[in-house]
């Protein structure tokens, strides 16, 4: 197999871990509203049954930068 392939498999593995962490229900439903996908699609895509589209890579990005941002200092 090639070595971007697993590269990218193995990142679309850690953002979906770094999201089921979190123990939030409502976290597919609002990224796919959010970035105009569906649940399945959401779902699909965090169990490794497809390869994460760009919307999602987007969600799960904005997911990373949301939980591990530090707090805005600007008030």
């Amino acid at each position: 197999m090639d070595a971007a392939l697993v590269a990218v498999a193995r990142a679309q593995h850690e953002a979906a871990l770094m999201a089921y962490r979190l123990r939030d229900r409502t976290l597919a439903r609002r990224m796919a509203t959010e970035f105009g996908f569906s649940v399945k699609t959401w779902s699909d895509h965090s169990l490794g049954k497809r390869w994460a589209s760009r919307a999602t890579w987007a969600a799960f990005t904005t997911i990373a930068m949301r939980t591990c941002a530090p707090p805005d200092e600007t008030g």
